[in-house]
């Protein structure tokens, strides 16, 4: 029993693995808060995708007795890279980065003054992001196998078929733990948040949006 506790990837396997995402919360927000901060939560996406590259660098270096020792530590944190870089930074951040442009294309079509209110694309922007996260993870795992991990014929130690169910079973009720937990945080916290940036004039007021759509 110890010994499949200590198979649990602390940065894959637990509500850890959300840290990557935290540009994805940033694009979210990028029209309502300064751009110093959209590069921050990329920061923040950057600082877990090298730590999880450590992590994986150093697993392999513990445990691998074999002439090859270097050269797989080094496969490993290359992959681990190239795995962390296209699922928790590159792919979803562009993701929720063209989810809320089209929204807000939307917005400037449309005459209706309700449809213009900023938040929109933030909204759909947090909601999408844990519906994405398991489709790209598998996505890229897919990829991977079929190209890098095929051409250097390195693929990484899986888990026996317990370990897996097992952390299949945990990963889902995470998820559904964090997700409602997420959903919840949204329905409270972003209305008071909503108050208090209108004196900052980051949203807008119902007399300027009707305004605008009585020039239009």
């Amino acid at each position: 029993m110890v010994n499949k506790v200590e198979e649990i990837d602390l940065f894959r396997d637990t509500p850890v693995r959300y840290l990557g995402y935290a540009n994805e919360v940033g694009e979210a927000f990028r029209n309502l808060i300064p751009k110093y901060l959209v590069w921050l939560s990329y920061g923040v996406s950057s600082g877990y995708v090298l730590a999880d590259t450590a992590d994986k660098s150093y697993r392999v270096y513990k445990t691998d007795a074999s002439p090859e020792k270097t050269k797989r530590v080094t496969l490993s944190a290359v992959d681990t890279l190239l795995w962390q870089s296209f699922a928790s930074v590159i792919i979803p951040g562009f993701t929720i980065n063209r989810l809320c442009a089209a929204v807000t294309y939307a917005q400037r079509k449309t005459a209706n003054c309700a449809l213009k209110n900023p938040w929109i694309p933030t909204l759909l922007g947090l909601i999408s992001i844990p519906i994405i996260i398991h489709p790209i993870d598998n996505l890229v795992e897919g990829a991977m196998n079929a190209t890098f991990r095929k051409w250097v014929r390195h693929h990484p130690k899986p888990k026996d078929s317990d370990d897996r169910d097992n952390l299949f079973q945990r990963k889902i009720k995470w998820c559904k733990v964090l997700n409602v937990t997420y959903f919840y945080a949204l329905m409270k916290v972003v209305p008071s948040m909503k108050r208090d940036l209108d004196t900052l004039n980051i949203l807008l007021s119902c007399d300027n949006l009707c305004h605008d759509c009585d020039e239009q």
